[in-house]
């Protein structure tokens, strides 16, 4: 997303104890990766629909995967209700 001067690095030891993997995307991705690094597995997406078709193939059952945006949605959607539609309907359209 939109970088907005947060500080990632305080999500280190969530995403080191509860995460298998995160996918980035957006202008703040490099940024974010970054401040993880190490913590868990951490993939690059250019976009929301590549982002899902990854995690769909990184997924397995039980897994719960869930759009988790640290940053403004404005470099990439209208706004953030665009944003959770667009997952949405990217979710729904999966085989």
């Amino acid at each position: 997303g939109k970088d907005k001067g947060g500080d990632f690095s305080r999500l280190r030891e969530t995403l080191a104890r509860r995460v298998k993997q995160v996918i980035v995307i957006g202008e703040a991705s490099a940024r974010i990766r970054q401040a993880i690094e190490g913590t868990t597995s951490i993939c690059h997406a250019l976009s929301l629909q590549e982002a899902v078709s990854q995690a769909d193939r990184a997924a397995r059952s039980g897994d719960v995967v869930l759009l988790s945006p640290a940053c403004a949605s404005f470099d990439m959607f209208r706004d953030y209700r665009d944003r959770g539609e667009q997952f949405r309907r990217l979710v729904w359209a999966l085989p």
